[in-house]
C-alpha cells in the first residue's frame, strides 16, 4: 500500500484498502414506515419511496417548509443599468 501511494497509483492503493478490509457493503438500504416500522420487503420499500415523495413534492404551498430570506441591505452602490457609449469607449 505504500508503494502505491509513493508513486500515487491511487488505484491501486484504493483496491488495497478494500481488499484488506473485511467490511462487506450492504446493497440493501434499511427502510422504516413512517411510524419507524423496518421494512423488509421489496413492494413494501417501493410503496414507502413513493410516499415519502409524495409527501415530498406535494404539501401545501400555504405551508412553507423555511424561513422566508431576509435580504440584507448591501453595502456598494451598483449601477445595473446599461452601460453608456461614453464607458464603452
Amino acid at each position: 500500500m505504500e508503494a502505491a501511494s509513493n508513486v500515487g497509483d491511487f488505484g491501486k492503493l484504493y483496491r488495497l484498502i478494500r481488499l484488506s478490509s473485511d467490511k462487506r457493503l450492504n446493497s440493501h438500504a434499511v427502510l422504516r414506515t413512517a411510524s419507524e416500522e423496518i421494512i423488509s420487503d421489496t413492494n413494501g420499500k417501493m410503496e414507502r419511496w413513493a410516499e415519502h415523495f409524495k409527501q415530498l413534492l406535494n404539501r401545501n404551498a400555504g405551508q412553507p417548509s423555511h424561513r422566508p430570506i431576509r435580504h440584507l441591505p448591501t453595502p456598494y452602490l451598483v449601477d445595473c443599468d446599461p452601460p453608456t457609449t461614453t464607458e464603452i469607449a
